[in-house]
C-alpha cells in the first residue's frame, strides 16, 4: 500500500462503510483460501473476507488495469468464494486522472467519501446484474 494513512483509512473507515463485517486475511491465512504467496505475482495492498458476501476483496491503492486484474485473476484461480477487484483512491479528483487505466468489472472506493463507491461495468447486463443482487439484499435486510 503506499501509505500508511491509506492502509489506516482503509481498513478503519472504508471496510467498515462497504463491507461492515470484512476482516483482513492476513498471508499467514492464503492457505485457508486457496491461496498461496507467488514471488511472481505482486500480492493486493489489501485482502479482505466477508462472511456476508461469501466473498474474498482484493484492494489495491490506485488503478487496477486490465493486465493487473488478469494477473490477480489468474492468482486466485482455486478460490471458490465470490471475488470482487477493488481500486482504492482518496478522491474523485484523484480517480479522474488514473479513470481510462482502470479495468471493467471493478469497484472504485473513495477515502473522502466513504460510504460511496462506483463499479466500473463492462456492459450494461453487468450494472444490470449488479443493481439486481443490491436491491435483492436490500429487500431481504
Amino acid at each position: 500500500m503506499k501509505s500508511t494513512l491509506t492502509r489506516k483509512a482503509l481498513v478503519e473507515v472504508l471496510l467498515p462503510q462497504q463491507v461492515p463485517d470484512a476482516e483482513v486475511v492476513p498471508n499467514t491465512a492464503f492457505a485457508g483460501f486457496a491461496l498461496s504467496p507467488n514471488d511472481s505475482v505482486r500480492l493486493p495492498d489489501l485482502i479482505a473476507h466477508s462472511q456476508e458476501y461469501g466473498a474474498l476483496f482484493f484492494i489495491d491503492d490506485g488503478a487496477m488495469d486490465t493486465t493487473r486484474l488478469a494477473e490477480l485473476n489468474t492468482w486466485s484461480d482455486a478460490v471458490t468464494c465470490r471475488k470482487v477487484f477493488v481500486s482504492v483512491f482518496h478522491s474523485r479528483k484523484e480517480y479522474a486522472e488514473r479513470m481510462d487505466d482502470q479495468a471493467a468489472n471493478t469497484f472504485v472506493w473513495f477515502i473522502d467519501e466513504p460510504k460511496h463507491f462506483v463499479f466500473i461495468s463492462g456492459s450494461p447486463d453487468t450494472s444490470a446484474q449488479l443493481l439486481s443482487e443490491l436491491m435483492a439484499q436490500r429487500a431481504t435486510a
